[in-house]
């Protein structure tokens, strides 16, 4: 929540916010470079007000209770109000600053985000960008948490708190030397694979959902030789011996025709149709700016899955839920 957000809502209910999102009174006064007895204070003149005990103190620090659930989340409500409100000012300088906060996933990097920004900001150059790579569910806890406007995640999984503001079907494809065995299939199941070492992305996000399902159903077990937080230090495995790894098309778009490594799409019909989504969360209205820039995020959605990116065929199902209720694990 930014300073100039948290500035337009009164002392009680700011200081309130600093002890729920750090989780005691003494963390909250620091943060603030003020005064514990001052935060105390105010909690209690706060308290007096509802007429209810906001906190449960402990030596671990403070829990909400229920009357303070209920405040946590009217302040969270009133400081998506204030955040409108801000931008709706900015919007009179048109669209002068402002920072947009994005949460993404990795295989985003490459094809979408970049030029999304690039093209952003040759309309509106004064707008900053604030951008985490993470992997899915760390994607959605953000949008979730009001720390991200917008987030980018690949899965199937059904998250009703978050809107879909676009999606593509996203195939998995098995990575590996162009010299690999498997590399001249037209396609490859998860069982075919598991002869081989295999690397997987540490995130536990969309592409281990992906696999776990298909092994479930097939009834293997998947050790794999490596597990990352690096997209690169997976393709540099595949890339230097026989192992395989797994990762959405967008992320290998451009490596076919690669002479070094082979790019095979995943097909197995235990496994859930993957997808590429836009999130928001459901009901917040987004601060202009990441409003406007969700439009550009489309624009390039629509592009990344016309333009054929490895040697299977593109899948042209992009669908714009204006009420989607599906996020990615």
């Amino acid at each position: 929540m930014e300073v100039g957000t948290m500035a337009m809502l009164r002392t009680s209910l700011r200081y309130f916010d600093a002890i729920v999102r750090l989780g005691s009174i003494r963390a909250a006064a620091l943060h603030l470079r003020i005064a514990q007895s001052a935060v105390s204070r105010q909690v209690q003149a706060l308290e007096d007000e509802v007429g209810a005990r906001l906190f449960e103190r402990s030596r671990r620090g403070v829990q909400l209770t229920q009357a303070g659930a209920l405040l946590r989340d009217y302040v969270r409500e009133a400081s998506f109000h204030a955040e409108r409100l801000r931008s709706e000012l900015d919007a009179l300088q048109n669209l002068r600053r402002g920072t947009v906060r994005l949460h993404v996933i990795e295989s985003a990097i490459p094809h979408l985000v970049p030029t999304a920004i690039a093209d952003f900001r040759a309309d509106h150059p004064g707008i900053a960008f604030a951008v985490v790579v993470a992997g899915s569910s760390q994607v959605l806890d953000a949008v979730r948490e009001a720390e991200a406007d917008i987030g980018i995640a690949f899965g199937c999984s059904a998250v009703p708190e978050l809107q879909v503001r676009g999606r593509i079907a996203e195939p998995l494809c098995a990575v590996m030397r162009a010299d690999h065995p498997l590399a001249t299939l037209p396609s490859v199941t998860v069982r075919q694979t598991l002869q081989w070492p295999i690397g997987i992305p540490l995130t536990g996000g969309g592409t281990c959902t992906l696999l776990n399902a298909a092994l479930a159903a097939a009834g293997l077990r998947l050790t794999p030789a490596l597990e990352t937080n690096s997209i690169d230090l997976l393709r540099r495995f595949a890339l230097n011996g026989k192992g395989i790894t797994f990762l959405p098309r967008l992320m290998v778009a451009g490596e076919a025709p690669n002479r070094d490594l082979a790019v095979v799409p995943v097909e197995d019909s235990p496994m859930p149709q993957g997808h590429v989504e836009i999130v928001t969360l459901r009901g917040r209205a987004l601060p202009l700016a990441a409003e406007e820039f969700a439009g550009y995020l489309l624009r390039r959605l629509d592009q990344a899955v016309k333009a054929p990116a490895s040697p299977m065929p593109a899948r042209r199902d992009v669908t714009r839920p204006s009420r989607g209720m599906r996020g990615n694990a």
